[in-house]
């Protein structure tokens, strides 16, 4: 799916695909996590039942007030207990598809808000 937008935001996806997404003029394939400053490529989860607290801290560590976490066309979600961590740390936590997490991310940052868009990508 194509996006347009004459004031876009610096980290808005532009397009997305199942495989790819198209930030800043760029295409980024597999597992990666997106804030409005930074894309981390090397946020290495290919499956949601390998997300652990371990992985999911790393995310929480860039203080986002809410985490997009998404694994496709179909809801996939991560372990309880991990989900509880991010919770006791003060950060929302969202499961959505890929559409969903990549329109409300880019909704998110241009309203300003600090949110974390994860990617969860078959290696």
């Amino acid at each position: 799916m194509q996006f347009s937008r004459e004031d876009t935001p610096r980290h808005a996806i532009t397009r997305y695909a199942p495989d790819s997404v198209r930030i800043a003029g760029s295409d980024y394939r597999g597992s990666l996590a997106i804030t409005g400053d930074s894309i981390l490529t090397d946020w290495q989860c290919d499956d949601v039942s390998a997300l652990d607290e371990a992985l999911l801290a790393r995310l929480v560590a860039l203080e986002p007030e809410t985490i997009l976490l998404a694994a496709g066309e179909r809801v996939q979600f991560p372990d309880a207990a991990a989900m509880r961590a991010v919770m006791r740390a003060g950060v929302g936590i969202e499961v959505m598809n890929d559409g969903a997490a990549v329109r409300t991310f880019n909704v998110m940052l241009a309203e300003g808000r600090r949110v974390v868009l994860a990617l969860v990508r078959a290696g």
